[in-house]
């Protein structure tokens, strides 16, 4: 018998910290800039709540999104030293989590 039982339903949020899921993967070596004038980094995050993702380094002016950032690193940057170290960073209410990428100037094989 069922008598007496209650029945309810409950809904549970599950949250999560950042997750950096793309930045200048080039398996450990540094990304090259070669004939072109810029580069493109993109940084991705993932998390609950969405975390906010922001890229910095030499040459560019602290850059911030939602969930994903963009930014073009431009040569002239990087003349003066010839190489250059980059950081995305993902934050949210549970944390932030950081990931870095080194570019240098190259020419064309």
């Amino acid at each position: 018998s069922l008598q007496g039982l209650v029945q309810q339903n409950i809904v549970v949020a599950v949250e999560a910290p950042p997750l950096i899921t793309h930045f200048c993967s080039n398996y450990g070596r540094p990304a090259v800039l070669c004939d072109s004038k810029h580069l493109v980094l993109s940084c991705s995050g993932s998390g609950d709540p969405i975390p906010n993702v922001t890229i910095t380094g030499m040459g560019i002016v602290e850059f911030r999104s939602i969930g994903a950032s963009f930014v073009a690193v431009y040569r002239e940057a990087l003349q003066h030293t010839g190489y250059s170290n980059y950081t995305c960073l993902a934050t949210n209410i549970h944390g932030t989590v950081n990931s870095g990428c080194y570019i240098t100037i190259g020419n064309s094989p």
